[in-house]
């Protein structure tokens, strides 16, 4: 799962224009409430939040309507930042058609880009824009935080919800499943970690 949770963070620096290193995926977590060693120079108000606090696996579970692990930390994957995965208890599932897990991260923008966009609400329209040149279906939702869109790739498998509270930005996802299929579980997930933001 981590090795696919790196190659959707590749293809997000690639769309800016950025090289994203292996080193990038090196660092690892372990536990439910999150590594304690923090990314450093966190960018905007994400740098107090822990993603593995901001859901439980039994919301997660309740979400998705399939058993997880506990949340396993993901420190410092992308851009100083931080993430956490639930992983679904079963096996023999099938990616094109199962929800196979959800992993909660908070947004930060490339560091080559921080200085340009110091706040949540500065990179928000700057990554909505990437990610639609980038080839991507993306469209606004309403009712999630102060603003939220939702990412969907060519491969039509997996889906992405952004959304911004104030100067916090998470995004959650899921690199399985059909888009429709997900659509209603990740946005409720999504108000659920909001609602700690």
């Amino acid at each position: 799962m981590m090795q696919l949770f790196c190659k959707r963070a590749a293809a997000i620096v690639a769309a800016v224009g950025l090289v994203f290193t292996t080193a990038a995926c090196g660092s690892r977590g372990g536990s439910q409430a999150g590594s304690s060693k923090a990314p450093a120079k966190l960018a905007t108000a994400s740098a107090s939040l822990d993603p593995c606090a901001m859901l439980t696996s039994d919301e997660v579970a309740q979400a998705i309507g399939k058993k997880v692990d506990k949340g396993e930390a993901q420190d410092e994957v992308l851009y100083d930042s931080r993430a956490c995965n639930w992983q679904m208890q079963a096996t023999g599932y099938v990616c094109a058609k199962d929800i196979t897990g959800v992993t909660l991260e908070l947004v930060q923008p490339p560091q080559a880009l921080k200085p340009r966009f110091p706040t949540a609400e500065a990179y928000y329209p700057q990554l909505l824009g990437t990610l639609k040149q980038a080839g991507n279906t993306v469209h606004e939702v309403q009712g999630i935080g102060d603003a939220a869109f939702i990412s969907e790739g060519a491969a039509k498998k997996g889906l992405d919800v952004y959304a911004r509270k104030g100067d916090a930005f998470l995004r959650v996802f899921s690199i399985c499943a059909p888009p429709a299929t997900l659509q209603p579980a990740l946005e409720g997930l999504m108000k659920q970690a909001l609602a700690k933001a």
